[in-house]
């Protein structure tokens, strides 16, 4: 008899296991899901932020570019001059002066498009770098204790003062 008093206590406890513990809610707290995909959108603003870099890369070299192109038309500049001095007749310094002014302009104008694009292509990264900056500074700092949100502004203040350095100098 007493086996079988046993055997219902241990049947009673196993089927009230099983009963209170097979409906255990496993839900994340929403600040958990807010806080992943903040992540993931931290990841693509980092991405930009690279592409950014490489953008400014590639202005910097075709900025060599054209600084080499402006030796050469220099150099060019220097031999029609010389050619002008050379010359006998009147006919080849007319000539000379003319291919000089012409090579003249025509640089002038390359230069005055590639300053332009160069202008405007650092303008779209810093403008891109700084949008991406305030989404963080307003994403993060609503999923960040207090101590992480300051410390996380002073991070993007400074990187905003170096992304436009001649707006913060008076």
């Amino acid at each position: 008899m007493r086996k079988w008093t046993y055997l219902v206590a241990a049947l009673l406890v196993g089927g009230a296991t099983t009963t209170f513990t097979g409906c255990i809610d496993n839900d994340e707290p929403a600040g958990i899901e807010q806080l992943r995909g903040a992540k993931a959108e931290f990841i693509k603003a980092k991405a930009a932020y690279e592409d950014a870099l490489t953008q400014i890369q590639l202005v910097k070299v075709e900025r060599e570019k054209v600084k080499l192109e402006k030796d050469q038309v220099n150099l060019e500049l220097k031999k029609c001059s010389l050619e002008v001095e050379q010359a006998k007749t009147a006919e080849q310094k007319a000539f000379w002066e003319a291919e000089a002014q012409k090579r003249t302009e025509e640089f002038k104008a390359k230069m005055l498009d590639l300053q332009t694009l160069t202008a405007q292509a650092e303008y779209n990264n810093k403008k891109a770098l700084n949008i991406g900056l305030r989404w963080l500074v307003i994403h993060l700092s609503q999923s960040l204790p207090l101590m992480e949100r300051q410390l996380l502004r002073r991070i993007l203040v400074m990187a905003h003062w170096l992304i436009w350095p001649k707006r913060n100098q008076v």
